[in-house]
């Protein structure tokens, strides 16, 4: 998939790579009210399949799973943690999360409500910039000079404010823009790799520090997170990045009037609609991709799409 600093479309890499790196959006996912493991989500879905009133898409739009029988779930859970207890001190499988992999068993049991009920989304905007290549990260001071694609300018920020107002008026019950910093892939010894891509992205997200604070106005309700992703050199970040977004504003519930409720019913109508076409997922969390290469909504991890194809080849840090 090759790093995201090397894709002018960082945005699109960034998405077409969540089927792999789903966990680094935890913290974030917790904040606007969502089971980062118990959830489903849409990637680029095309708002015009959603609000036939609205053009463009969806970075993300993430719902809530349930069960068909929540009584089983806590009954597994329960026996699972019980057996996990039985096991000797120190044992691997007792540190394994035991509701996310009792999800994952119920999933495959076909336990799940699917399609699932739309009645909580949360939307989100994904936005990139970048260092630039001309810069050696480690050894030179950088700043906003350095940083290409910042969308800093009146224009820029206010499409962004506007986009974020099409995610508010599109339904969602909370929204979020999460500001993407790609960095060049950092090499070392052993550990040392992994540490150096730390520091290079600590310094470019302070040197963005100023342009990020000004993202979206006060009085805005989305919230803002930064995600300064390290890169390692042998392999994308998929399976060899570093750091975890940060928060930078909390995200409160988009107000609507009540005369949005038809609105809403619609939207959730056609969320349905779209689900109801998918395979059901053996495992958790259910993502979805409206694929540009294959021009259908697929499992973000179908092994039939080149897009989405995991590559396993890496190459340890130098030595």
């Amino acid at each position: 998939m090759g790093y995201l600093i090397e894709n002018y479309e960082c945005e699109r890499t960034f998405l077409a790579g969540l089927g792999w790196s789903w966990s680094a959006l935890e913290p974030l996912l917790r904040s606007l009210g969502i089971h980062p493991h118990c959830c489903w989500a849409l990637i680029e879905v095309d708002m015009n399949d959603l609000v036939p009133s609205v053009k463009g898409d969806v970075d993300l739009l993430i719902g809530r799973i349930a069960f068909k029988n929540p009584d089983r779930f806590e009954n597994r859970l329960k026996e699972h943690i019980t057996s996990l207890n039985s096991l000797p001190p120190n044992t691997l499988m007792q540190f394994m999360a035991s509701d996310n992999l009792v999800a994952d068993l119920l999933a495959g049991e076909g336990e799940l409500i699917w399609p699932p009920q739309p009645d909580y989304l949360a939307g989100i905007e994904v936005k990139c910039s970048r260092l630039s290549i001309d810069v050696n990260p480690l050894t030179t001071p950088i700043s906003i000079d350095d940083m290409k694609s910042t969308k800093a300018s009146p224009q820029k920020k206010r499409k962004i404010r506007l986009e974020i107002e099409k995610l508010m008026s599109l339904g969602c019950d909370r929204v979020a823009l999460l500001d993407l910093i790609a960095n060049p892939p950092a090499d070392g010894l052993n550990m040392e790799a992994w540490h150096n891509a730390s520091v290079i992205a600590s310094k470019t997200e302070s040197a963005m520090g100023e342009v990020l604070s000004n993202r979206l106005p006060p009085d805005c309700t989305a919230g803002h997170w930064v995600y300064s992703v390290g890169a390692v050199a042998g392999g994308d970040e998929t399976v060899r990045g570093s750091g975890l977004p940060q928060q930078y504003r909390e995200a409160q519930p988009v107000g609507r009037p009540s005369t949005s409720d038809a609105e809403r019913t619609d939207l959730n109508g056609a969320i349905t609609n779209i689900l109801s076409r998918v395979t059901p997922p053996n495992f958790l969390p259910a993502v979805y991709m409206n694929c540009r290469v294959c021009k259908r909504i697929h499992h973000a991890r179908s092994e039939n799409c080149p897009l989405t194809i995991k590559r396993f080849s890496i190459t340890p840090p130098l030595e």
